[in-house]
């Protein structure tokens, strides 16, 4: 990510004060100032880094209810520094979570550049079940059996289609012993 260059002391507070608070549209309003590593709009007031959505968040919808509270944006582009009013409310970072998921800007399944796997990659593995060897599987994926057993269990990519293998819970161990 290309970082901002600095800008002079003030202005970005300024740029806070008469634009951002006063902005009453709905489309995005991009903070043009220093960002994080993740793209959320950041501002030094007191000497102190602060994101900008919470500081908006704050403004249009009083103070956070519980300090863990997420500033989430209803537009998805928190991301892209997004400071929109009308597009921020205080949610439960569960609640941030799903909509991230819902805007499509979490990093799952193939989107994450950690994977090692496609889609097709899961549903062949998911189909394999009790027909090849779990070790067999990783081995021809180059990833460990407990990556294997987790996709077949649907404890990883979930969303992905292909058969997932319910586990077996504890209550019908007990039933079976009765």
């Amino acid at each position: 990510m290309n970082r901002r260059p600095r800008t002079p002391e003030g202005i970005s507070k300024q740029f806070l004060e008469l634009i951002v608070a006063n902005y009453r549209g709905n489309q995005c309003l991009m903070w043009p100032f220093g960002a994080g590593s993740d793209g959320y709009g950041l501002i030094h007031l007191n000497g102190k880094k602060e994101r900008v959505a919470r500081i908006v968040c704050k403004i249009e919808n009083g103070p956070s209810p519980d300090p863990r509270m997420d500033a989430a944006h209803s537009c998805g582009n928190g991301h892209l520094g997004c400071v929109s009013r009308s597009h921020l409310r205080w949610a439960t970072r569960k609640e941030n979570v799903q909509d991230a998921r819902d805007h499509g800007t979490i990093s799952a399944g193939e989107r994450n550049g950690h994977a090692k796997l496609t889609e097709a990659d899961v549903i062949y593995v998911r189909n394999m079940r009790g027909k090849k060897k779990v070790t067999d599987l990783a081995n021809e994926f180059g990833v460990c059996t407990t990556t294997i057993s987790q996709m077949q269990f649907g404890s990883t990519w979930a969303n992905t289609g292909g058969p997932i293998t319910p586990r077996k819970s504890n209550s019908s161990k007990s039933a079976a012993a009765e």
